[in-house]
């Protein structure tokens, strides 16, 4: 009887491996209905088989099989209470212990093989080998699949307690957005550590590392790294709050320093600060890579680095966030116009992301950039001035051909937009204005000395040029053209439709009346011009229609005869009817 008291020392072990039986399995029928008068005992059913050798008045010897899934054999020293077990898996269907599972569906998964040994006379030892493949979990939508092993070392006395070492290695796995997550480190009591690991994020590897400390009051760390990035954070938490204690995002030539918080509230909320530089060339390279879309700075495909300090607040959801910005550069492109001493303010609420204002140097001119956009009504506001922008340099910027154009422009327009981002759909009025130009090579005014038999018309260059500019859904208006020069000059106004894509250089219909006036000099050098002022003036007057196309215009001199004022009030009254 003695010994049979003794034996309950070791009953846990019976209990162990029967937690792997199938749920077919009878949990309810005991393995022993009482004692065998003989020295060993034998049990066999369902598949399981029992066999416990009592012969030795100092030890019991057992063993254990259940259809070759599980065989699990050691002994018991009585005298000493020291204990000896080895078991071993092998094609354990995990989905029959789904009902023991909390808080996620486990649809599939097996221990394909497995290994533990129990040894001890208090404290007890447990280690071993087991392999999970095939692993697939739900829970709230998300799926999580892979395979697992893992290489337990737990200890456990009575005055001691619980203490455990746990190696695992993860593989083949996939979660998310994240593909072939493989994974190895180890956790023991109050840590987690990630030695190494890797990923694969939308086609792109990252590798990745980090730890975490202290279960009751948790510490972070985290490196992630790829060949365009790497990103480094310590966080702790404390009362319902991860305080981001650094947060470093390293490109090429890109480097960040932040802090911050996340409130654990029933919809969490964040804010970061943080300040650094940031190459354009690696923001670019990271969206190509991600195949992220962000058609809007990719149109704008801006080169340049930028140092600026910013905060991020609000929700988790990103069209949420509360974002403020300040920034500087010395040199900056955009649309492929190299801009410098640039300052630029930002903020974008839930929203409307608000610009006000972008200053920068072109050349030696200057432009500013103020604007407003409502993404939740699609409204845009914007106000552009440009101040004495040389031309010249402008063309060479952007590669156009018209290497003579030259003068000093000056612009501000005032615009509207209720269909944002679509842009010719913007509304508004300006003016524009050149200094000590030559703007006859502008496409449609080339024409115009070859039309006119004027020699060297491309070397006159004019004082003051003046337009008023309306802007109506895709078309520009001009009015009160006036271009003056010592040689010639010419007022009246006209229409462009422009067609995309809308920046430059510039396509669509021309739609023009021009009125010119020339000095006595300029007549008397051209033939040609003396006949055709000769022909008109003494009759009606000169006027000049342009169509056609902005890069193919056709010219024609129009007759004024028969009542010159009415044809000119219908047409600069077509004008304001479209605006």
């Amino acid at each position: 009887m003695k010994r049979l008291i003794s034996f309950a020392a070791f009953v846990f072990l019976l209990v162990f491996p029967y937690i792997f039986l199938p749920a077919n399995v009878d949990k309810s029928r005991p393995f022993l209905k009482g004692r065998d008068k003989t020295a060993d005992f034998r049990k066999s059913f369902s598949g399981l088989s029992l066999f416990l050798d009592l012969s030795s008045p100092s030890e019991i010897n057992f063993q254990l099989d259940w259809e070759d899934k599980i065989k699990l054999s050691g002994n018991y020293v009585l005298a000493h209470k020291d204990l000896k077990v080895a078991a071993f898996f092998k094609d354990i269907d995990l989905t029959n212990f789904s009902a023991f599972v909390k808080n996620f569906d486990l649809r599939k998964g097996y221990i394909k093989k497995g290994d533990l040994n129990l040894e001890g006379r208090g404290p007890y030892l447990l280690r071993g080998n087991l392999e999970i493949r095939d692993i697939f979990f739900v829970k709230e939508g998300k799926e999580l699949r892979g395979d697992l092993d893992l290489s337990p070392q737990i200890t456990f006395s009575k005055e001691r307690g619980l203490d455990y070492y746990l190696s695992y290695r993860i593989k083949n796995t996939r979660f998310l957005n994240c593909e072939d997550i493989q994974a190895k480190g180890f956790f023991r009591k109050d840590e987690l550590i990630l030695e190494a690991g890797c990923l694969n994020y939308k086609g792109i590897p990252w590798e990745v590392k980090g730890d975490v400390r202290d279960f009751s009051h948790p510490k972070i760390k985290l490196n992630a790294a790829n060949s365009l990035l790497s990103l480094e954070a310590k966080a702790e938490y404390n009362k319902e709050e991860w305080v981001v204690e650094e947060l470093i995002l390293q490109g090429k030539d890109t480097k960040i320093f932040a802090k911050g918080s996340i409130a654990l509230k029933e919809k969490p909320q964040i804010k970061i600060e943080g300040a650094g530089y940031i190459e354009f060339n690696d923001i670019l390279e990271v969206i190509k890579a991600f195949n992220l879309n962000y058609t809007q700075l990719t149109k704008l495909n801006p080169h340049g680095k930028l140092n600026a300090k910013f905060i991020v607040s609000g929700g988790t959801d990103a069209k949420n966030l509360e974002i403020k910005l300040a920034g500087k550069s010395e040199k900056l492109s955009i649309y492929d116009l190299w801009l410098s001493k640039v300052n630029i303010e930002l903020y974008k609420d839930k929203n409307t992301l608000t610009i006000s204002p972008f200053l920068a140097n072109l050349g030696e001119g200057k432009i500013e950039f103020r604007g407003k956009f409502d993404f939740l009504t699609n409204n845009a506001t914007v106000n552009l001035i440009a101040n004495r922008v040389e031309l010249k340099n402008l063309m060479e910027q952007l590669n156009l051909k018209n290497k003579k154009l030259a003068g000093k422009l000056s612009f501000e327009a005032y615009l509207e937009n209720d269909k944002f981002p679509k842009w010719d759909r913007f509304n508004g009025q300006g003016s524009i204005q050149i200094e000590e130009g030559n703007i006859w090579e502008i496409n449609f005014l080339r024409g115009l000395g070859e039309f006119l038999f004027i020699p060297d018309f491309e070397e006159i260059k004019f004082s003051q040029g003046y337009s008023d500019i309306f802007f109506k859904e895709g078309s520009i208006i001009l009015e009160n053209l006036e271009l003056t020069s010592s040689q010639m000059s010419l007022t009246g106004g006209g229409k462009i439709i422009v067609k995309p894509p809308y920046h430059p250089p510039i396509k669509g219909d021309v739609d023009f009346l021009l009125f010119p006036e020339f000095n006595s000099g300029l007549i008397s050098a051209s033939v040609g011009l003396k006949k055709t002022i000769t022909d008109f003036l003494g009759k009606s007057g000169l006027a000049i229609e342009i169509k056609g196309t902005f890069n193919k215009p056709k010219y024609k001199i129009k007759s004024l005869l028969f009542s010159p004022l009415k044809r000119i009030t219908d047409f600069f009254e077509g004008l304001l009817d479209n605006r």
